[in-house]
C-alpha cells in the first residue's frame, strides 16, 4: 500500500498494449488463412477440377468429405441458435421441445430448371411418383414454398379454384351449421 507522503511526484501511469512485435507476422498468418479458406470454398464448387470421369458415388463421397466441416458448423450453429428460444419458452411456460431450428444443409445451388420441373410434373401425372414426392422435390428445387407442406399446398390450390369453405357454404346457401 502506498501512503500519501511516499510519492516523490505525480503517479506513474502506464498503458499496457502491444509493442508491435509480431503484428506483421499475425497479419501474414491471417492473410494466409483467408487465402486457404477461399481456395477450399472454391474447390467445393469447382466441378472442372477433375476432368476424369468420376462415378456418382465417388463424387458424392468426395463432396461429403469436403463439406463435413461446413455441415458440422451449420449443425452446431443451429444448436446454439436453438438454446435462447428454448429458454424463453420455459420462461413463458411453454414446452422448450416445441422450439426447433433446422439449418439449411444444402450448400450447392439446387434450383430446378423449368425442364427439370416439367419432367417431375410429368412423372407425377403418369403415376410414377406421389404428389408428396413431387412437392418435396419442388421444395428442394426452390420452386414450391418451403413454408408449406403438400397438404397445405393442396388446400391453397382448392381455395384458389373453388374459394374458401366459408365462401362455398355461403354460395350454396348453407351458411355453415344448418339445423
Amino acid at each position: 500500500m502506498i501512503k500519501q507522503g511516499d510519492q516523490a511526484g505525480p503517479p506513474d501511469v502506464k498503458y499496457v498494449g502491444p509493442a508491435g512485435t509480431g503484428i506483421a507476422a499475425h497479419r501474414t498468418a491471417i492473410l494466409d488463412e483467408r487465402q486457404n479458406a477461399a481456395q477450399s470454398g472454391a474447390r467445393l464448387f469447382n466441378s472442372s477440377e477433375n476432368k476424369t470421369a468420376e462415378s456418382g458415388d465417388a463424387l458424392r463421397i468426395r463432396f461429403a468429405a469436403e463439406t463435413a466441416t461446413l455441415t458440422s458448423i451449420a449443425l452446431s450453429s443451429a444448436q446454439g441458435l436453438e438454446k435462447a428460444p428454448r429458454h424463453i419458452a420455459m420462461m413463458i411456460g411453454q414446452s422448450p421441445e416445441a422450439v426447433t431450428v433446422k439449418p439449411n444443409l444444402s450448400f450447392v445451388d439446387a434450383t430446378l430448371t423449368p425442364e427439370q420441373a416439367a419432367s417431375l410434373v410429368s412423372l407425377w401425372q403418369n403415376g410414377a411418383i406421389a404428389y408428396e414426392t413431387l412437392y418435396e422435390n419442388l421444395q428442394r428445387g426452390e420452386i414450391a414454398s418451403a413454408e408449406r407442406d403438400h397438404e397445405a399446398e393442396l388446400k391453397l390450390i382448392d381455395e384458389e379454384r373453388f374459394g374458401s369453405e366459408e365462401e362455398r357454404d355461403a354460395a350454396l346457401g348453407g351458411g355453415g351449421n344448418t339445423r
